[in-house]
């Protein structure tokens, strides 16, 4: 089209139709095979009303954000509790993400929690070794619900719920954002991996780094007791897409961890200033606050969406260019 256009074959109006027309051809070919127009209410359907998921649903109203883990001692095709991603509908968040996007840091957290939970290609299945939940593991990962079929009792949960599922609470999952006193320092990432996957890990009490982050959070001479994990503050976790803000109210030097993946593009600002996100656990999110600090927002700025509106641009610049030089030589002959 745009050598049409140069040549003088094709005008201005012309050129902008048969370009439209060439673009819906290309999408369309490939998109109505896969974007079928559906009504919305076939696919965003209320959860039934007493079951498992209206219950998450409203535990998830109630309490904020947390995370629901399955237990599947089955393994065979088909055999999981419920389509992967199906929970996300209702806004109930699944510690194994969704179908199936993972990083490399983060599927290794799931290896050391239970071997079975990665199958083939990287994907996730439920947990199926029940010791698994009464690791400090599974609390940090803001597991607060393990859904199971007819099972009983797990070890260090209680049965809240028995519908279509068995719906079991961890009464010490800790919050998706918590305020710890101390940073151990770890430079090797298998290590960091094998302590986390302890019965001895504190989430709620230390967080590791496989860098120096602040001497005044690695070096404590006194050890804390076992308080709570808000010990030194609190923090609200208000959960978002692309931007994610945390209430904080620390009542001394602290690491506020936020157990969202680490990803480059994400950036923190405290009350307004920008601050370092640090990777803290492996594969979560550190941002270091001091008493007076009291919002800290995370936004996600890629530089590959920079780097490609840039691109974009240059290449209109371009093409731009190219067809204006085209013209001027054809009037010029």
């Amino acid at each position: 089209l745009v050598y049409l256009r140069a040549r003088g074959r094709l005008g201005p109006a012309l050129l902008g139709a048969a370009a439209v027309a060439l673009l819906a051809a290309d999408l369309g070919l490939y998109a109505s095979r896969l974007n079928l127009m559906q009504p919305r209410e076939s696919i965003f359907r209320p959860a039934p009303a007493g079951r498992s998921l209206d219950f998450l649903a409203d535990r998830r109203a109630a309490e904020g954000p947390f995370r629901v883990l399955s237990f599947e001692p089955r393994r065979g095709p088909f055999s999981g509790l419920m389509p992967p991603s199906t929970g996300a509908l209702y806004g109930i968040e699944d510690v194994l993400g969704f179908d199936s996007i993972n990083l490399a840091r983060y599927r290794e957290l799931m290896e050391a929690l239970d071997p079975a939970i990665v199958v083939k290609r990287g994907n996730f299945r439920g947990a199926q070794n029940p010791q698994v939940f009464t690791l400090p593991l599974v609390d940090l990962l803001n597991v607060r619900y393990v859904m199971a079929g007819p099972v009983g009792q797990l070890p260090g949960l209680r049965r809240v719920h028995r519908s279509d599922l068995e719906i079991h609470e961890n009464p010490d999952a800790l919050a998706r954002a918590f305020l710890v006193p101390e940073v151990r320092v770890e430079p090797d990432p298998a290590a960091t991996v094998r302590a986390m996957a302890l019965p001895s890990f504190r989430p709620d009490l230390w967080a590791y780094s496989e860098s120096s982050i602040l001497q005044d959070l690695e070096h404590r001479t006194e050890r804390p007791g076992p308080p709570a994990p808000s010990s030194p503050g609190t923090a609200r976790y208000l959960p978002g897409n692309e931007r994610v803000e945390v209430e904080i109210a620390p009542e001394r030097t602290a690491l506020l961890v936020v157990t969202d993946c680490w990803y480059p593009g994400w950036k923190a600002f405290v009350d307004g200033a920008e601050r370092p996100i640090h990777r803290v656990d492996h594969t979560f999110r550190g941002v270091v606050v001091h008493p007076g600090d009291r919002r800290v927002v995370f936004e996600y700025h890629p530089a590959s969406f920079r780097h490609g509106t840039m691109l974009s641009l240059s290449a209109l610049v371009l093409l731009g260019l190219g067809a204006w030089l085209a013209r001027t030589r054809t009037e010029n002959r």
